[in-house]
């Protein structure tokens, strides 16, 4: 089974929902995260893995920005984790267009001599490079930037892009153009995509092209409500080509096995299929975790959705159960 979880925004965090990128992706025993959030969402990232007991992960770096490299950086630096590697591409990838991004670059290569120095193997990845941690297979795509107008929109522009095939699930950082452009050049046709979400005046993501070739589903978690020409999200794009479109507020949870990934979000399990066959290891109800669901100790919504996967167990099968049990309370 392979699961992907995207630790969720709370519209109370200091500040506003947006803090950046985070994903835990795992077959049970290996665990890659992505990018790791700043402010609220990085501290809320790092309880998460600790409440799982997930000491060893494998980090990566999409691109040399603060909201995606700092909760990296935290996890490097907290004596909890032994991560396995840490991967990135080579800082010199940017090239030196502005000192902002002399700066981040600054940074990034500190993170790496922080990593170097407990001991992390960091590998640099380049495009077309192939990743196979257990059952998770990755595919690396990279992109030189082409926008140099602003050095924000510069280093976004050359985020790194990855595929999971046996999953048809693609991501990239805040890149605008990369799945897009990725998947046109090496004819990938993902089902499910995370949307870059900065626009930053370059031509933004063709929502068209990819909902022609098979992509249906989307997830980003950029809630700015003032979209400028510098701050723009394809968002309104993938909803207004017909994909269904998933927010950041609250967990975001998918499970892939026997051949199906399965989108938890909303009380629902919406599914599609890929090639994927590994075999469920949930488990169905049973009176303890009911008895937990009905106490409250597992949380409301989404993050009770989490708990439950985190447990091992099938999230709508328990909740089925409480609802028959709620029902003949009350009736």
């Amino acid at each position: 089974m392979i699961r992907i979880n995207i630790p969720g925004f709370k519209t109370s965090d200091p500040g506003g929902p947006r803090w950046g990128d985070a994903q835990i992706i795992d077959d049970g025993k290996n665990f890659e995260v992505i990018d790791g959030y700043c402010g609220a969402g990085t501290s809320h990232l790092i309880s998460h893995l600790k409440a799982r007991g997930i000491k060893s992960p494998y980090l990566h770096i999409s691109h040399a920005h603060y909201d995606h490299y700092y909760g990296i950086r935290q996890i490097i630096r907290d004596s909890y984790f032994k991560p396995k590697a840490l991967y990135c591409y080579d800082p010199s990838f940017l090239g030196d267009v502005s000192n902002d991004v002399k700066s981040e670059k600054s940074t990034l290569r500190s993170i790496i001599s922080e990593a170097k120095s407990k001991g992390i193997q960091v590998v640099y990845l380049k495009d077309g490079d192939r990743l196979v941690h257990g059952e998770i297979r990755i595919n690396v795509f990279l992109e030189k930037p082409k926008w140099t107008g602003n050095s924000d929109a510069y280093i976004n522009d050359g985020s790194l892009c990855y595929y999971f095939p046996d999953i048809l699930y693609m991501t990239s950082g805040d890149g605008p153009d990369d799945i897009a452009e990725t998947c046109k050049r090496k004819g990938i046709k993902p089902v499910l995509i995370k949307i870059p979400h900065h626009g930053n005046a370059c031509p933004r993501t063709p929502s068209t092209w990819l909902k022609k070739n098979g992509c249906i589903y989307c997830w980003d978690n950029d809630y700015s409500t003032k979209i400028t020409d510098f701050l723009q999200t394809g968002r309104e794009d993938c909803i207004a080509v017909g994909m269904r479109y998933f927010n950041c507020i609250g967990d975001l949870n998918m499970v892939a096995c026997n051949g199906r990934m399965y989108i938890y979000k909303g009380g629902q399990a919406i599914s599609y299929k890929c090639p994927y066959n590994g075999k469920s290891t949930l488990k169905s109800a049973n009176l303890t975790i009911i008895k937990k669901v009905l106490g409250g100790s597992l949380g409301t919504g989404e993050a009770r959705t989490t708990n439950l996967l985190d447990a091992g167990y099938y999230p709508l099968g328990v909740q089925k159960q409480v609802n028959e049990i709620v029902k003949l309370v009350k009736g």
